[in-house]
């Protein structure tokens, strides 16, 4: 799981019940990763109301694929949460 995670995968088959639990782990982003994300949906959302595009956080620009890649995050993060992760 930790070489495919690194390679970019973002999941891996299981062919047995009992590698489900290790595996969701795995690829459940860590905390700081998904605070991280949660922190950037939720600043563009408040800069968006406020009638700015462009957003900066933590000190570093957020474009369309930072957007995206947060929310990819945070979706990975809702569903090891809902798996009990």
């Amino acid at each position: 799981c930790d070489v495919a995670r690194v390679l970019g995968f973002d999941a891996k088959w299981c062919i047995h019940p009992g590698q489900v639990a290790a595996t969701n782990r795995a690829f459940a982003p860590p905390p700081e990763q998904a605070a991280w994300a949660k922190t950037v949906l939720a600043e563009y959302d408040r800069a968006t109301r406020e009638g700015r595009g462009a957003i900066t956080v933590a000190g570093r620009m957020v474009d369309a694929a930072s957007l995206r890649m947060a929310q990819a995050i945070v979706e990975r993060d809702e569903a090891a949460q809902a798996r009990g992760g």
